[in-house]
């Protein structure tokens, strides 16, 4: 599911923590993504896009507000 949602393998992180620091941040965000609910028919991938066109989106599913 990492390498489909944010292309993992295609990383060039390889110096000390960076990779395994880089790798948690990414499962945090999938874990996100994934329990987000206010758009159930969006597929993760989407999900993700318009998180990034969307700052409020974003924010609802980090948590600091409220969609």
């Amino acid at each position: 599911m990492l390498d489909v949602v944010f292309r993992e393998d295609d990383a060039r992180a390889r110096c000390g923590d960076a990779a395994q620091n880089l790798s948690t941040l990414r499962r945090i965000a999938l874990n996100l993504l994934k329990t987000e609910t206010s758009k159930p028919k969006e597929p993760i991938r989407g999900k993700r896009i318009y998180a990034a066109l969307d700052p409020s989106y974003l924010e609802a599913i980090i948590g600091l507000r409220q969609m």
